[in-house]
């Protein structure tokens, strides 16, 4: 077993380092057992995939096969209902949020959340600090990858009506009205992730030392953090959606599903540009928000002014980004030839 696992061990050893010193003995390895790999590849014999090619073509010649209806499980019922009256906007919103939070779902959801919490900090006040330091770690992760790559994940808006655009442009709504509700729906689901993983991790470390960073102020990062990442995420699916309306090809490409080696191509120009303009958009606010709490000093007290002051700059961002973002949605013609929305 253990020579078995050894090319396993090589490879996750470069994570597992402490410092540079470790790293570097254990990344030899692994560069060594990946080029191995490489060879081995392009080395193999090709029989399989030959014969996975002609069965693919005999299946095709064949014709689809005859589907079998299945019994269909009744929709779980709305979060919430939708009001006879009101901003007709909202229609929009809750159309793009009655996909994804239903109450069965949401019940579900809440409750091994809840489950989840406690076991973390159950494990971090008993002194289990290995567990939860690698959930906390996990956590983290992904909440980064949540802010980066979320937006793209998450695609309850304008990107998924698309198809339908002609008939949501005989809607009689202002583009900014439109954008706002579709962005919003696509926000609210992805922040709702973000906080979730955020709370994962703050309670995996509820039972930690105070060491450089007390409680009080990981508390006061994790509120700035729920008070930034709403605005941060709307920002972001503006860009989403703005691209969308402007390359609707290009991004309908992106998220069918469909396609090979280009579509990664298409995945990765896209995300590289959507992080440099992402990025450009937050510099601003994250530099009066330093500035902020640099001027209040450190602490809790620091940190909420800082965080309160990149929110306002943020908010003037998404607010001239939508009404951009609108103006393009009103001069589009969905029934232009030769476009597929």
């Amino acid at each position: 077993a253990g020579w078995l696992l050894k090319p396993f061990r090589i490879a996750m050893a470069p994570l597992a380092s402490t410092g540079s010193q470790s790293w570097t003995v254990a990344i030899a390895p692994a560069v060594i057992l990946l080029v191995l790999h490489y060879v081995w590849v392009f080395r193999s014999d090709t029989a399989f995939e030959e014969a996975a090619a002609e069965w693919s073509l005999e299946r095709a010649r064949r014709g689809p096969e005859p589907s079998r209806p299945r019994p269909r499980r009744p929709a779980s019922p709305t979060l919430l209902p939708l009001a006879p009256t009101g901003r007709p906007a909202t229609a929009l919103l809750w159309k793009n949020l009655a996909a994804v939070f239903r109450r069965r779902r949401v019940r579900f959801v809440a409750l091994a959340y809840t489950a989840l919490l406690c076991g973390l900090g159950a494990a971090s006040l008993a002194g289990a600090r290995g567990i939860a330091q690698g959930a906390a770690a996990l956590a983290l992760t992904w909440a980064g990858f949540a802010v980066l790559l979320g937006p793209q994940w998450v695609r309850n808006d304008l990107r998924r009506d698309l198809r339908q655009l002609d008939v949501v442009r005989s809607y009689p709504l202002a583009g900014r009205s439109v954008i706002a509700a579709e962005a919003a729906a696509s926000t609210v689901s992805l922040t709702l992730i973000q906080y979730g993983l955020l709370g994962a991790a703050w309670a995996a470390l509820i039972g930690e030392p105070a060491g450089t960073i007390p409680l009080g102020e990981r508390s006061a990062l994790l509120a700035g953090s729920f008070l930034l990442l709403p605005l941060l995420n709307f920002v972001a699916l503006l860009l989403q959606n703005g691209a969308a309306l402007l390359y609707p090809a290009w991004m309908s490409a992106i998220g069918d599903g469909s396609g090979g080696l280009e579509a990664l191509g298409q995945n990765l120009l896209a995300t590289a540009g959507f992080a440099l303009l992402l990025a450009l958009l937050l510099a601003p606010a994250l530099g009066v928000g330093l500035v902020v709490m640099y001027l209040a000093g450190r602490g809790a007290v620091g940190i909420g002014l800082g965080a309160a002051a990149a929110v306002a700059l943020l908010a003037a961002e998404a607010a001239v980004l939508t009404g951009a973002t609108g103006t393009v949605y009103d001069r589009t013609d969905a029934t232009t030839p030769g476009v597929k929305w």
